[in-house]
């Protein structure tokens, strides 16, 4: 009878711990999903890669470029601009190359950085930034490399 209760007691267990290992897995999983908050089609990332490449590829360190990348994805969140990039990117007076877009080839290093930050933003504030001084909307935050960042 020992012997019997011995082995329930090792299979509660051993489901016991299945469990909880299945209920970790799953929060990890949704946890990923989370900070993956864009799913982004083929235009919108081409087009981001570009504007990044274009503001900031060739000048600025890598965390400036990383800082160009949340600004656009940064106002996809928020209630104030569009929800895509390419809407984001082709409002009037937003960025000053979206004329010149097509003239960039992003390099492998903007394309790293775009898809890091789109795996997890180093910067969820950022929605603004300039690189001819401080813009006279939104709260300032830092300057890095040539470009001054702001939030709403």
């Amino acid at each position: 009878m020992y012997n019997e209760q011995k082995k329930i007691d090792e299979q509660t267990r051993r489901k016991i711990i299945k469990e909880k290992r299945r209920k970790k897995l799953e929060e990890e999983r949704k946890k990923k999903e989370k900070e993956n908050e864009f799913n982004l089609n083929t235009q919108d990332l081409d087009i981001l890669e570009r504007v990044v490449m274009a503001e900031s590829g060739y000048t600025e360190p890598d965390y400036g470029v990383a800082l160009v990348a949340d600004a656009v994805l940064n106002r996809m969140l928020s209630n104030t601009f569009p929800n895509t990039v390419t809407e984001v990117v082709t409002q009037p007076h937003q960025f000053s190359t979206l004329s010149v877009l097509y003239n960039y080839t992003p390099t492998d290093r903007v394309k790293r950085i775009v898809a890091q930050e789109l795996h997890k933003r180093q910067n969820k504030q950022v929605i603004y930034f300039a690189s001819n001084g401080w813009l006279p909307y939104g709260s300032r935050m830092f300057k890095v490399g040539g470009h001054y960042f702001s939030s709403e």
